[in-house]
């Protein structure tokens, strides 16, 4: 049920020979009621509905509350029913309650202070994005960067930022863990590769001459240091690393799967890579 310009509106089936569209009219267009004189109580404006299917369809109501009722879609005998019976005042209320404490709760346990993030050590790892579509998996990996304390996210093309377009699904999932991490955004792999310089540039993907990730090397320090650090490169959900970003990385590293699958969901696969980068990390700094 619809209020628009005074006009009482509704949603119902016009049956036709063994078809039925679902479509929404005007009550008082359709059936030359004045607005003025549409009944304001819901079983009034149920009896408004059954006559008109009668009258209008030639309709006979009670079989559209029969259970095997054949002769109607589903989708418009759903819309039919829910119309005649809508949801109580009492269950709605319930349902905004209990999803305003799941929200309190969730803010709870997942708001930190931003003043904290100046505390906090940041590793030699970058985490480079290019052509990553989803801005769900855009914010977890950047609640993965925040954990891994990495010095910024690159995104890079259509990837979302937690300011831009998708922002607000990236911001939802992060937690606010955009606060903690700097994200760059370039427009092309060219531009990125600017902030990329100095960094051992490891790009993850499936591709014949990749290398295990227990054999990788991930950093491109000749002593076996930390060098500047090192930079993940993570591609397209669907496409992958594109043979021109490839050609540009210093390592390209495949995670072991022993299972029937053969890949990780980009943001899965980039916290398995962020934390083995760390481990070897911390080691070093041993």
């Amino acid at each position: 049920m619809l209020a628009r310009s005074s006009s009482f509106w509704i949603k119902t089936a016009a049956l036709r020979p063994h078809r039925l569209s679902y479509r929404t009219f005007s009550v008082s267009k359709d059936s030359n009621i004045p607005p003025s004189d549409i009944p304001p109580t819901n079983k009034d404006r149920i009896d408004l509905l059954h006559n008109f299917l009668a009258t209008r369809h030639k309709l006979d109501p009670e079989l559209l509350n029969e259970a095997n009722c054949e002769d109607v879609g589903e989708s418009a005998l759903k819309a039919y029913r829910t119309y005649i019976s809508p949801s109580t005042k009492k269950l709605e209320i319930s349902h905004l309650v209990d999803r305003h404490r799941a929200s309190r709760s969730q803010v709870l346990r997942n708001s930190d202070a931003p003043s904290s993030a100046s505390n906090i050590t940041k590793n030699p790892l970058v985490v480079v994005l290019v052509d990553v579509r989803s801005s769900s998996n855009v914010g977890q990996i950047l609640r993965t960067a925040d954990a891994v304390a990495a010095e910024k996210i690159v995104c890079v093309g259509i990837t979302p930022t937690p300011d831009g377009l998708g922002g607000n699904k990236v911001r939802k999932v992060s937690l606010g863990s955009e606060m903690f991490v700097d994200v760059v955004r370039c427009e092309t792999w060219d531009d990125a590769m600017g902030e990329l310089e100095g960094y051992w540039k490891v790009g993850l993907e499936t591709v014949e001459g990749a290398v295990g990730l227990w054999d990788a090397e991930l950093s491109g320090d000749e002593e076996g240091g930390l060098g500047r650090g090192t930079a993940i490169v993570l591609g397209n959900e669907v496409t992958g690393i594109t043979p021109r970003v490839l050609g540009d990385v210093d390592e390209v590293v495949e995670i072991p799967m022993e299972g029937g699958k053969n890949s990780l969901n980009v943001a899965a696969a980039g916290a398995v890579v962020a934390y083995e980068v760390l481990r070897r990390t911390k080691l070093l700094r041993r």
